[in-house]
């Protein structure tokens, strides 16, 4: 619905195809404070340490297979070990033994990643605090009901999700 709505808003498609050149420049994530990565979606078993990361060509559109495709289309599946296919035909499932490990060898506290509408706006998809989806549009698509949130990360690494209603 993206270039629906900038088409509406702006009048024709120049503003969709400025933003979506755009697009192929965003970082494929961030790191705050060197201890809580921040990604579009998830990991790649083809890129297991933020050097490698770093080593990667961000300023392309996203390929159909590989690891800047994996950051955009993985997804965190509770109950599974390793990698698994994903059902969006895109990236991989990885369970929680990967989040554990990515966490470990680069010295993190926290991945934190959107991607996947979440009813209270975020959640902790291994029970445990090393992994954070946060879906910040309530009421997706105008019929799901979710909360938004985002996440307030203050000096000592203390988390606060503030959540957001549809707003009429």
């Amino acid at each position: 619905g993206f270039y629906q709505e900038v088409e509406r808003k702006y009048g024709s498609s120049d503003a969709w195809e400025i933003l979506v050149d755009l697009f192929d420049y965003f970082p494929i994530g961030a790191l705050v404070e060197g201890k809580v990565f921040c990604v579009s979606s998830g990991l790649s078993p083809e890129a297991k340490t933020l050097d490698e990361i770093r080593l990667l060509d961000r300023r392309q559109e996203i390929p159909l297979e590989g690891p800047l495709c994996d950051f955009a289309w993985s997804d965190p599946e509770k109950g599974l070990e390793g990698w698994g296919p994903s059902p969006r035909g895109a990236g991989y499932l990885f369970g929680e033994d990967i989040v554990k490990e990515f966490n470990f060898v680069n010295n993190l506290e926290l991945i934190a990643r959107g991607h996947q509408v979440v009813l209270a706006g975020y959640d902790f998809p291994f029970g445990k605090e090393n992994l954070v989806s946060i879906w910040s549009g309530p009421n997706y698509k105008r019929v799901i009901g979710n909360l938004g949130a985002v996440m307030k990360i203050d000096e000592n690494l203390e988390k606060e999700f503030i959540c957001l209603k549809e707003m009429p």
